[in-house]
């Protein structure tokens, strides 16, 4: 079997030669190998929907114009409106090379024919079509059998029962072979970033690459291998992917870190495709990321961020078993220098920490495989776009392809998006469409304040309750292979079924409120008063968003399928609020709620009402924001699992807090869950902050540590408004800011130059010139220390002047005063104070 892994042009702007990176898979016969072919595959270029005397007479004139003789043009022959006496719409499509696009006139949605949202969703572009036709994991018959995109049969997707024909099994994907690559830096406090040590780990060769002066050549059966010279490394590396072949590379925090320190360290060196001939080029990495093209990038930080992102932190500790680091960053860097100066205990020490890393990095890769590789069969998606992008992005882009694979343009979105960025330009965002705050609205949000010795949590999903109609055979499967899992792995799994469940609400929603405006438009729409009858565009417009998306066949019209969903939508919110009443909610979060009694699973996973994911001691401190101790073995000590509870609308250590609050939320929350006495707990918590607001504290308590970019990024904004510079200034600074990361490309630099420059008869300008714009791109030390000043100043550096103690008493208040509710004596009698 053969499967496409990438597919992107050759050449982004010229010609029609596609670069495709396939992947052979005979696990019988022992092959998993990359391959590179190059084909040509014609440019298409398609107008917006037309009247159809419109698009015969516009295709007669462009056929017999000479200059477009080398073109292939033909109809769009579908129809989008099913009411009568209405003119049915086409679109024309026109074959050629990336570069005619200047030669073909308005109404072909190109880039050279203008208007600023002549191609505003960029259907022009070409990496995006080959996407869409050529989707990751699709199936060849042979190599070089690589079909034209006129000849890729209507994708099966697209029906009602879809089935995975002419793609890779999910199966095949997760049997596929991997590399875990993990690297270690030395300088990097300072920008002067240095590779000192690297795991390389493959089901054939474990491998620690150093620069160590040491002649050892094993150790806890890992081969030490030494290098040179960074570029030596690079090319060391490129050489064993290249040997091994893997499909997946697996790494936590790979994309944002290992990749690109690899890129910018070894330059050209670091090939991670199939093919040293086609590198992976500047024009394609991105600054953000490294796409590996031929290989598949598994990265368990994002992926864990975006779709299991409820723990306290997604560092490698807390999301694996059993796993804790031997030694911290502190530690590692003095281990380093005594390692160079000769210590061969320390080196041992190094290495051992590089293992444990990468040994721990690959037990999770290998079970998050198949969680990624659903997301690629499921969505059409790169594993590289799954573990990084958002489930509403990804979903879009899933439901986006299926549109444009069935209507060979993207009329109505492009009418949608720019309806959207007029909104954004009057300031105003659209309210009331994602499946999220229709939940907050509608379900019951009761709370009670306390410890709870037992609280069930669970997931709800009124939608998919009440769109089971629209359930196709793979959302049944995953769903079904969801109760049979637990905890976080089940929340993985039924958030892909309800985000994609997400998007046709929405459009739906958008649909419904417009019709709101005609029939009634002084009530808004809601679930329990919809209209009984939609007026023709509505109906149109309803039975073209399903159709367009595959979901209407043949002459049927979905009105009532749509007034069934909204009716089966609105009982299934009131069959809720009954239960909710019935068994008790603690508290209700962004994702769960908490409930005082077990409901009745089976009945309520059968229905998709919800999934439960657990029960466990509660910690309902106010609206929004609890903590439960779920997803752990009966035997786990809270000391080493207070990262793994849950979390909603609560952190310990994120967000700017002082090094006291860190450590004294932390040591609170421990002691409530190891059943300390409440009043030991409320006299503990009087004893810190006392003790903080007198100034007895160590100085580094006092600190809130920020990035040093991050601060100076602010400082930019407060010292542009302070000085009253134009109000298009600053709003060219919000759209500038959110390109300025970790790293930023030169012509953001130009731009935040050009900005800064336009203030130079402000008396700001030098500051801005000196202390801001040097901060922000030397940032090093990266972190700043700032303390609370005085009430008008706010957080400022350390050297600018000496905490307010009076601030910090009012931050604490604001703080733990939630605690402070939870640790009143009337609390610990109702809700079993531990005694």
């Amino acid at each position: 079997m053969f499967f496409i892994t990438h597919v992107e042009p050759v050449h982004p702007l010229k010609g029609k030669e596609a670069l495709f990176f396939i992947r052979e898979h005979a696990p019988e016969q022992g092959i998993f190998q990359s391959h590179c072919v190059v084909k040509e595959v014609p440019h298409f270029f398609y107008t917006r929907n037309l009247k159809e005397p419109e698009a015969l007479q516009l295709l007669s004139q462009l056929k017999a114009d000479q200059n477009l003789s080398n073109l292939l043009m033909w109809q769009n022959n579908y129809t989008t409106d099913p009411l009568p006496g209405r003119h049915r719409k086409v679109s024309l499509t026109a074959a050629g090379s990336k570069e005619d696009k200047v030669k073909l006139p308005s109404p072909f949605l190109c880039d050279g024919t203008g208007g600023k949202w002549q191609d505003a969703f960029k259907q022009n572009s070409p990496s995006k079509l080959l996407r869409w036709f050529y989707p990751p994991g699709m199936v060849l018959k042979f190599l070089h059998d690589i079909p034209c995109p006129e000849d890729i049969p209507h994708p099966l997707e697209c029906s009602h029962h879809r089935e995975l024909h002419g793609h890779a099994s999910l199966d095949a994907l997760v049997r596929e072979d991997y590399v875990v690559l993990d690297l270690e830096l030395e300088g990097w406090e300072k920008g002067e970033d240095s590779i000192f040590m690297v795991v390389y780990a493959s089901p054939s060769r474990r491998l620690i690459l150093h620069n160590f002066d040491f002649p050892e050549t094993e150790q806890e059966y890992f081969d030490l291998v030494y290098y040179d010279t960074q570029p030596e490394l690079g090319k060391l590396v490129t050489q064993l992917i290249n040997q091994d072949d893997p499909l997946w590379v697996y790494g936590h925090n790979i994309m944002n870190f290992d990749q690109i320190k690899l890129r910018e360290l070894t330059g050209r060196a670091y090939r991670p495709a199939v093919n040293s001939h086609y590198p992976v080029t500047k024009s394609v990495q991105g600054l953000g990321r490294v796409i590996t093209k031929g290989r598949w990038t598994l990265d368990s930080y994002k992926y864990s961020q975006v779709y299991r992102n409820i723990l306290a932190n997604n560092t490698l500790e807390t999301i694996s078993d059993d796993f804790e680091k031997s030694i911290d960053y502190e530690q590692q860097a003095r281990l380093v220098k005594e390692a160079k100066a000769g210590s061969r205990a320390a080196f041992e020490q190094l290495v051992h920490y590089c293992i444990e890393d990468g040994l721990a990095t690959e037990r999770l890769g290998e079970e998050l495989k198949e969680f990624v590789a659903r997301k690629v069969v499921y969505f059409r998606a790169h594993p590289d776009a799954a573990c990084s992008s958002s489930k509403a992005t990804i979903s879009k882009g899933y439901w986006n392809r299926r549109h444009f694979v069935i209507k060979g343009n993207m009329e109505s979105e492009f009418h949608d998006r720019r309806r959207e960025a007029d909104i954004r330009k009057r300031g105003k965002q659209p309210k009331g469409y994602s499946v999220d705050e229709v939940k907050q609205k509608y379900l019951e949000k009761e709370f009670q304040r306390g410890f709870f010795p037992e609280g069930h949590v669970i997931y709800f999903t009124p939608f998919l309750a009440g769109a089971k109609w629209l359930l196709q055979k793979p959302d049944r499967e995953i769903l079904e292979q969801a109760r049979s899992l637990s905890g976080v792995e089940k929340f993985d799994l039924v958030q892909m079924v309800n985000a994609k469940l997400g998007y046709l609400y929405e459009g739906v929603s958008r649909i419904l409120k417009e019709e709101e405006k005609r029939v009634r438009p002084a009530q808004a729409y809601n679930f329990t008063n919809f209209p009984a009858a939609f007026t023709s565009e509505a109906g149109a417009a309803l039975h073209s968003f399903f159709s367009t998306h595959g979901l209407v066949y043949g002459r049927y019209f979905a009105l009532e399928h749509f007034r069934a969903f909204l009716r089966t939508l609105s009982l299934t919110f009131h069959k809720t609020n009954l239960g909710l009443k019935k068994y008790g909610v603690i508290n209700s979060g962004n994702y769960f709620h908490v409930l005082a009694e077990r409901p009745d699973v089976q009945k309520l996973e059968e229905g998709d009402y919800g999934y439960y994911l657990g029960s466990g001691e509660v910690l309902s401190l106010s609206r929004g924001r609890f903590i439960a101790h779920l997803f752990q073995k009966e035997e786990a000590k809270v000391s080493m699992g207070i990262d793994k509870m849950v979390y909603q609308g609560i952190s310990l250590k994120r967000g700017r807090k002082t090094n006291f609050e860190k450590r004294v939320l932390e040591e609170t929350v421990r002691k409530i869950f190891a059943h300390e006495k409440f009043e030991a707990v409320k006299e503990y918590l009087n004893e810190e902050i006392e003790t903080l607001v007198s100034g007895q504290c160590a100085p580094e308590e006092y600190l809130v540590v920020t990035k040093r970019r991050t601060y100076y990024k602010e400082q930019l904004e407060q010292t542009l408004r302070g000085a009253g510079v134009d109000p298009k200034l600053l709003g060219e600074y919000h759209q500038l800011r959110k390109n300025i990361g970790d790293r930023y490309s030169d012509e953001t630099k130009k731009k935040l130059h050009q900005l800064i420059d336009s203030c130079a008869d402000k008396f700001c300008y030098p500051y801005l010139v000196e202390e801001v714009l040097w901060n922000i791109e030397h940032p090093y030390p990266q972190h700043i220390n700032l303390v609370y000043g005085e009430k008008e100043l706010g957080l400022i550096p350390v050297e600018w002047g000496i905490p307010e103690l009076e601030k910090y008493r009012e931050k604490m208040d604001e703080r733990f005063k939630d605690f402070y509710a939870v640790l009143r004596p009337k609390q610990g009698v109702l809700f079993g104070s531990i005694e």
